[in-house]
């Protein structure tokens, strides 16, 4: 049977400019990636755009009759972005 080992979780998410991945109980008090060596799939990028870090993002699914869709809100440090999209079940289009 498969089993995984929870963690406490770390003080700071980023050590030595690499993330500590696991499976933690909690949530770790310092979740920021400033100081990450390449924290955009593996791009390494300076520093200064990575400080230029996602504030938020949050996701909303939702089912309705005749319609599934997703709305999305991210909050960027430099800029926001709302996306809502629907499909339709009846068509089978995207809306």
């Amino acid at each position: 049977m498969y089993s995984r080992q929870l963690l406490p979780p770390p003080e700071h998410i980023i050590q030595d400019g690499k993330a500590k991945f696991g499976s933690y109980i909690g949530v770790s008090p310092k979740i920021d990636i400033r100081g990450m060596k390449a924290p955009y799939a593996g791009i390494p990028l300076p520093s200064f755009l990575s400080n230029l870090r996602i504030k938020s993002r949050l996701v909303y699914t939702f089912s309705l009759d005749n319609f599934i869709g997703i709305t999305e809100f991210f909050d960027f440090k430099v800029f926001a972005l709302a996306e809502v999209t629907l499909w339709n079940t009846d068509k089978k289009i995207c809306e």
